[in-house]
């Protein structure tokens, strides 16, 4: 008779764990996607618009793939060992993804910048206006793997 009780208590131990831990996974699941479309101040366009006028050439916008999406800083933050990591604000940023080799920082004299193979412009969604904001590049591929995990607030389109 004792074992069938703690058999039995084992049991609602296991169904309170399982229903505990689908809570926790449900919750962390939309703190990550967040309310899809979110309300934000600068369009797709303009966002692709600044990235374009401050990291291409003029007539190179044709040949080139671009992509780009609405991010929280918290988000680029936990994701992004170039961002810092101590950025753990909740305001929007346009992250802008450019293949190919478009930024290179300047080096020490008589060194060569480093090549590199995809950009991302970070901008502000300000409600003055959208500016660069920054530039990540990165030497392998066609963009990070961890911009691949960024959900999109803006949604499709937009």
């Amino acid at each position: 008779m004792i074992l069938v009780g703690v058999r039995a208590m084992a049991r609602r131990r296991a169904l309170a764990t399982f229903i505990g831990l689908s809570i926790l996974l449900g919750l962390g699941l939309a703190l990550w996607l967040g309310p899809v479309p979110t309300a934000h101040h600068a369009t797709r366009f303009e966002a692709e618009k600044v990235a374009v006028a401050n990291l291409l050439q003029p007539g190179e916008r044709e040949h080139i793939r671009i992509e780009s999406k609405l991010v929280r800083q918290w988000q680029l933050t936990l994701l992004s060992p170039n961002d810092g990591g101590n950025v753990w604000s909740n305001d929007l940023l346009w992250l802008v993804l450019i293949p190919g080799g478009h930024f290179a920082a300047s080096g020490p004299c008589c060194v060569p910048p480093p090549t590199f193979s995809w950009n991302i412009a970070v901008i502000n969604d300000n409600p003055g206006g959208t500016g660069l904001d920054g530039v990540i590049a990165g030497p392998h591929g066609d963009g990070p793997l961890w911009y691949r995990f960024l959900p999109d607030l803006a949604g499709a389109g937009q």
